[in-house]
C-alpha cells in the first residue's frame, strides 16, 4: 500500500483534487467512522484525504479521474468556531456548503434574507483573500468583516 501524506486543507484556500480510486476506504477509529480517499492535488502530489461525513456524501459518487474543488471555511457562531466545507464537483453546477456543526447542507438560495447575508459574507471573504494575497500581512478576517459590515449597511440588509 502506498504511503501518502495527509491532505491538510487551509482555511479559505480552494484545493483542486482528482480522485485516484472509485471508492474510499471506510473504517472505524477511536474518533469514530472515517472516509479515507486517495487524491491527487493540483500540483500532482498524491495525498490521503480524511473526509468528514458531509464531504463524503458529496464525493462518494465521484469515480477515478473525476475532480472536485474543496474549500475549508471557518465561521464564528457565538463563542464557537464552526468548520464548514465548500465542495464543488468540477463540471457540476450545483453548489453546496457542508456544515460540520449540524451535519446538514445549506443550499445557496437567492430568494431569502439569509442568503443575502451569506452572499455578502462570501463576497467579502473572496475580496479579503485577494487583498491578503496582494499585501501579505493583512488580517484576512478583519478585512472580510469590515467589508461585510460596509456591504450590509450600504445595502440595508
Amino acid at each position: 500500500m502506498a504511503e501518502r501524506k495527509k491532505l491538510e486543507l487551509e482555511i479559505n484556500k480552494p484545493m483542486n483534487i482528482k480522485m485516484l480510486f472509485d471508492q474510499p476506504i471506510i473504517g472505524e477509529s477511536q474518533y469514530g467512522k472515517y472516509f479515507l480517499y486517495a487524491v491527487r492535488n493540483g500540483d500532482g502530489n498524491e495525498y490521503s484525504l480524511f473526509a468528514p461525513e458531509e464531504v463524503h456524501e458529496k464525493l462518494k459518487d465521484l469515480k477515478q479521474g473525476e475532480e472536485a474543488v474543496l474549500t475549508k471555511l471557518a465561521a464564528q457562531r457565538g463563542k464557537k468556531l464552526v468548520t464548514t466545507y465548500d465542495v464543488k464537483v468540477v463540471g457540476n453546477k450545483s453548489e453546496n456548503v457542508m456544515d460540520n456543526s449540524k451535519g446538514s447542507s445549506m443550499h445557496n438560495q437567492n430568494n431569502n434574507n439569509d442568503s443575502s447575508y451569506y452572499q455578502a459574507m462570501s463576497d467579502s471573504f473572496k475580496e479579503a483573500l485577494r487583498l491578503q494575497e496582494k499585501y501579505n500581512s493583512v488580517n484576512l478576517n478583519q478585512i472580510a468583516i469590515t467589508l461585510f459590515i460596509q456591504r450590509t449597511k450600504a445595502n440595508g440588509l
